[in-house]
């Protein structure tokens, strides 16, 4: 939490953290006192000044966001998973047990994220709109990579997940248009495979304008252009459409 979300300001989220997990005082213990938690507590702000200073060096601003949190859920054997929860949002540990925001293993990781639910993709709807609303920054880049895990495969098909996602990306896309803030691009992964199992039609998004540009990041799918689907990928997406390799 890096801002005084709608969805759950920062005071808020300091005094659940701290009474969930730690002190009932509400007071921060020392091992687990972080300095922009601090500052922002004392009113301070980080979206903000940095926008105010990449404008001022006359560069465009944007802001990254990592499209799934479930990076916080790994290994349980080597980390508790009541430990692991200190690392995650009140969102999610609210709906840790749910029978659709639960934990569910894909691939080796453990995922509280479920696209299809419509509470979660509202939820990250309201995060980046108050980024737009607050900040308006140039532009958003959405982090696929880090974890790409939306939906359960086994329980959805190829086209639920496109249509679920793909209305999601042009519903973000409207409110940013309609907010002042041009460049919606992404960092999605190389795989074929993976971008289906995530819901992303780069055919149909790109055609209809919904990303400016793309990049294809270097994480679990490949490492080397070689490894990758980029000749696919770049067959899909309109001739001048700008498509980066990490």
């Amino acid at each position: 939490c890096w801002n005084n979300a709608t969805v759950l300001s920062i005071p808020e989220h300091v005094d659940w953290w701290t009474h969930t997990f730690y002190k009932k005082d509400g007071s921060l213990p020392p091992n687990r006192t972080e300095g922009f938690m601090e500052h922002l507590m004392r009113g301070g702000d980080i979206i903000g000044p940095f926008i105010e200073y990449t404008r001022a060096a006359k560069m465009k601003a944007f802001v990254s966001w990592r499209m799934s949190d479930s990076q916080a859920f790994s290994n349980f054997a080597a980390r508790p998973l009541e430990d692991q929860l200190k690392d995650t949002a009140k969102f999610w540990y609210d709906n840790r047990y749910n029978a659709t925001m639960g934990l569910s293993k894909v691939g080796g990781y453990y995922s509280v994220q479920n696209w299809m639910v419509p509470e979660v993709r509202a939820y990250k709807m309201q995060m980046l709109q108050d980024i737009i609303t607050m900040y308006k920054p140039d532009g958003i880049s959405l982090d696929f990579e880090r974890a790409p895990l939306f939906f359960d495969t086994t329980k959805t098909t190829s086209s639920q997940r496109k249509a679920t996602m793909g209305g999601w990306l042009r519903n973000l896309r409207a409110r940013m248009t309609a907010g002042g803030v041009r460049t919606l691009c992404a960092r999605v992964p190389p795989s074929l495979g993976t971008l289906d199992a995530i819901g992303l039609d780069l055919a149909a998004l790109t055609a209809e304008g919904v990303f400016e540009f793309l990049t294809l990041g270097i994480n679990y799918d490949s490492f080397l252009p070689q490894d990758s689907d980029f000749g696919a990928i770049k067959a899909q997406v309109p001739k001048e459409f700008q498509l980066n390799w990490e």
